[in-house]
């Protein structure tokens, strides 16, 4: 076979094409299942594979008291997947830091909230889209806090007084907000002077 033919590059490029296709039809399909569905769709590791919204165990665990604390959920079995007021059943565990291992602790919630954890000094919360609860003494409790302003950011989480606090970086200095009565507000403010 001659390159000099005119069905030679036509031939080439035909082959090129069936042979890579099954590979672009994956590439497609995984691409367009994680965008949809907001998770990458093969999870290599366990425990650290998984959602890319919602993350992995370690990604959404809060340090708390020795140990990792972190929500799991599950579709509640009367919901349908397509319908967009799914419930959901939320269990708390606890990852033990030197050997990985994950423990439900018996505590769970149920509901159409996303539940996030997060904690300051000794106290958590896991804070859903439209209530939050606080974890005493190994039960939940009703509470009325929202996440600061510069969450997930880089600000330094606190107990200032007995109640929740975070210094946040300004464009001339920082800020300490606190939280009362359910909203945020800037409890102090320090500028730092241009050098």
């Amino acid at each position: 076979m001659s390159s000099r033919k005119p069905g030679y590059l036509i031939g080439v490029i035909l082959l090129a094409l069936v042979l890579s296709a099954p590979q672009l039809i994956v590439s497609f399909h995984l691409g367009v299942e994680a965008y949809q569905y907001g998770r990458w769709p093969l999870a290599s590791l366990p425990g650290f594979g998984g959602s890319m919204y919602y993350g992995s165990y370690l990604s959404s665990a809060r340090f708390w008291r020795d140990q990792f604390l972190t929500v799991t959920y599950h579709v509640h079995p009367s919901s349908s997947n397509f319908d967009w007021t799914v419930d959901f059943d939320w269990t708390v565990y606890t990852i033990d830091p030197e050997s990985g291992e994950s423990n439900a602790t018996g505590l769970s919630l149920s509901g159409r909230n996303h539940y996030q954890t997060i904690s300051f000094g000794d106290r958590v919360w896991f804070v859903g889209n439209t209530e939050s609860y606080e974890l005493v003494d190994g039960e939940f409790q009703p509470a009325q806090f929202v996440m600061p302003r510069s969450w997930p950011g880089d600000g330094q989480r606190f107990l200032l007084n007995g109640e929740p606090a975070v210094v946040e970086k300004t464009n001339n200095g920082f800020t300490v907000s606190t939280m009362k009565a359910g909203a945020w507000g800037v409890a102090g403010e320090a500028i730092v002077p241009a050098r």
